[in-house]
């Protein structure tokens, strides 16, 4: 039941990342250059959609299950343990970004270190746990309803 939330929050939290990466990125219309090519809203959504979304089912989903696994062994306060969790998917975003990086031979570490793109990571990654939590708290509450109404 959580790897399908998991599993579904994935796309929804990418396609909300990839909202936002596009409305930052999009020149508007009068700022644009003459003889320029600059891409469309759509372009950037669709186009940051194609590596967001493997990048969340193949790194973020993993990821998320071996937190839960860590996390539900170790006895604290709850405040305690949601920083922790929200830490480890800090933590997970920018290794995730991090990977992504290296692999296509974009750029250097030192270069990603000193730049926002570490942000984007963990911003990335803190949009899945809420995402995750949302449907969780939903699951939760129309679970405890359809007790409540078959009692």
């Amino acid at each position: 039941m959580f790897v399908i939330i998991r599993i579904i929050s994935a796309p929804i939290a990418a396609v909300i990342i990839c909202l936002a990466w596009a409305w930052v990125h999009t020149v508007p219309q009068s700022e644009r250059l003459d003889e320029v090519y600059y891409f469309s809203f759509s372009g950037n959504f669709i186009t940051s959609l194609i590596f967001a979304v493997p990048i969340y089912l193949l790194l973020g989903l993993p990821y998320s299950l071996l937190i839960d696994s860590v996390v539900t062994r170790i006895r604290m306060n709850r405040w305690f343990q949601e920083v922790l969790i929200m830490l480890l998917y800090m933590g997970g975003g920018i290794l995730a970004l991090l990977f992504f990086f290296i692999v296509i031979g974009r750029t250097s570490i030192g270069h990603l270190i000193m730049s926002n793109l570490l942000l984007l990571g963990s911003l990335s990654a803190w949009i899945y746990y809420l995402v995750i939590r949302l449907f969780e708290r939903v699951w939760s509450t129309q679970y405890r309803r359809r007790e409540r109404d078959h009692s």
